[in-house]
């Protein structure tokens, strides 16, 4: 049974966000397969799934091993369904994020702290200004945000390129993935902080079409995707380039104006002859 939960399973057991008593259980495993740092949600095709976060990726086999045979993590694990690879590099292990809360957590007991392994980061359901002096004493700020400043996740900005797109070449193509050739989508990181930017369709990120109103066209090209998670670190205005190509069937459309679409985002191209 995997042990990567999907996205439902966030609400009901907040496994990524661990209280001072499941602390002992992150360091335990962090300790046993070093730069594990728990279970970190990840979007993937419209859910959210659990993932090994790890400081050392080439160890995540050992993680999902550890996982599987730790009474506490494989409870975590049971009932649920989840993707079988992929995990979420991250800045801080385990063992470091636990040494922080418990520094914060010695300085000042009446605070409510917890160890956030989406975020890879200590948060404390307290404004900045309460608890950062605090944790500057304790020498641990690095490691410590506020809960409430998660509230809103910031989004990448897409840009797809090309604009201008020949229907007579989209007809022509026998590569299903090439029927628009060169096709790229760059995401960039709009955000003052770096973001780890997940996908899940190998190297590709894919688009759909919609009509010039937003409507998203129905018929499917009939291209699946891999289900391996992979994800880059994107510094603040930073932006990197991926290939692309159509999830929407192209070869019946009428030359006209369109909007390329990627995660509620629409970016306008012109369909030629």
């Amino acid at each position: 049974m995997s042990l990567l939960l999907a996205g439902a399973a966030h609400a009901e057991s907040r496994v990524d966000e661990l209280a001072p008593d499941q602390w002992p259980h992150l360091l335990r495993a962090a300790r046993a397969v070093p730069g594990f740092a728990g279970l970190a949600f990840v979007p993937v095709e419209g859910t959210r799934v659990l993932v090994p976060a790890l400081t050392t990726p080439g160890r995540e086999e050992q993680a999902r091993r550890w996982l599987q045979s730790d009474p506490f993590w494989k409870k975590v694990g049971t009932g649920k369904q989840g993707v079988m690879r992929g995990s979420q590099p991250v800045g801080y292990s385990g063992v470091q994020l636990v040494e922080a809360a418990q520094a914060l957590k010695k300085r000042s007991p009446n605070l409510t702290v917890r160890v956030n392994t989406t975020l890879n980061r200590v948060t404390v359901y307290a404004p900045a200004g309460v608890f950062r002096p605090i944790a500057r004493a304790a020498g641990v700020e690095k490691f410590v945000e506020s809960a409430y400043e998660y509230e809103r996740t910031p989004r990448v900005r897409f840009d797809v390129q090309p604009r201008t797109v020949s229907l007579a070449a989209v007809r022509a193509a026998r590569d299903p993935y090439q029927v628009v050739p060169r096709l790229q989508v760059r995401v960039t990181n709009p955000t003052g902080a770096p973001l780890l930017f997940p996908y899940s369709c190998g190297s590709s990120l894919p688009v759909r079409v919609a009509d010039r109103t937003g409507r998203v066209i129905p018929e499917d090209s009939g291209v699946g995707c891999t289900e391996e998670l992979n994800s880059a670190l994107i510094q603040p205005g930073q932006t990197l380039t991926f290939p692309s190509f159509p999830l929407t069937k192209m070869t019946h459309l009428k030359p006209g104006p369109y909007h390329w679409l990627i995660d509620g985002q629409l970016i306008p191209f012109t369909l030629t002859p």
